[in-house]
């Protein structure tokens, strides 16, 4: 984990208790930027979130344990401060693109 005057910036990255690494956060002049990566202890892929400089994308994906997409969330904002969530459940057929249900 790297720091510039007490900064985050670089990759940080945290570990499960068995040593798998459990997320991946990079930062840039201290607030998230870029893909943020969660995993199950198994190692597989759980989570991706998309920053840029500390605000979240509109779009993020979830995963099951075995590495398959299981939905993805969009946030779209609203002008009068109100947010709208979108969830898509997505079916994944064998090695095939997902499908957005």
């Amino acid at each position: 984990q790297f720091y510039s005057n007490r900064i985050p910036i670089g990759k940080h990255y945290e570990y499960f208790k068995n040593g798998q690494v459990s997320e991946i956060k990079p930062f840039k002049n201290g607030k998230m930027h870029r893909k943020r990566t969660l995993y199950y202890i198994n190692g597989q892929l759980m989570q991706e979130v998309l920053y840029r400089l500390g605000n979240e994308s509109d779009n993020y994906y979830m995963y099951n344990k075995r590495g398959g997409i299981m939905f993805k969330i969009t946030v779209k904002k609203k002008t009068n401060n109100k947010t709208l969530t979108h969830i898509y459940l997505v079916k994944s057929t064998n090695n095939t693109s997902p499908i957005l249900l």
